[in-house]
């Protein structure tokens, strides 16, 4: 199996359960782990075969930019959903991290798994 990660992208979008946050933009930090059970990439040398991590990157910020969710669980698990039906990704692991949402913390968050 292959994993093709992406680390710490930062995305700013629309978040949170309070009148205030949904009237900004917040900073959300992104963790991606996507797996596929047979990639060709690394025999071909070329990228049809691979799973193209900016695609990946330019469909996450596209899609934080069109939906608001009030939960950072919500967004993670519709995030995946869209991912798993956008590419052929067969398992997917994500980790969000909302920074400076809790005094004292560097961040909180969740991370979700799902497979195809």
């Amino acid at each position: 199996m292959t994993c093709v990660f992406i680390e710490q992208l930062e995305i700013r979008t629309v978040i949170g359960v309070f009148e205030w946050e949904k009237a900004i933009k917040q900073k959300l930090i992104i963790d991606l782990d996507c797996y596929l059970e047979d990639c060709a990439a690394g025999q071909s040398d070329e990228l049809v075969d691979a799973l193209d991590y900016a695609a990946v990157t330019q469909a996450i910020q596209a899609f934080a930019a069109a939906n608001h969710f009030n939960l950072v669980e919500a967004l993670a698990e519709q995030l995946m959903g869209h991912l798993l039906e956008t590419f052929s990704i067969d398992k997917i692991a994500i980790r969000i991290a909302k920074p400076g949402a809790i005094n004292g913390a560097r961040s909180v968050g969740v991370k979700m798994e799902r497979v195809r």
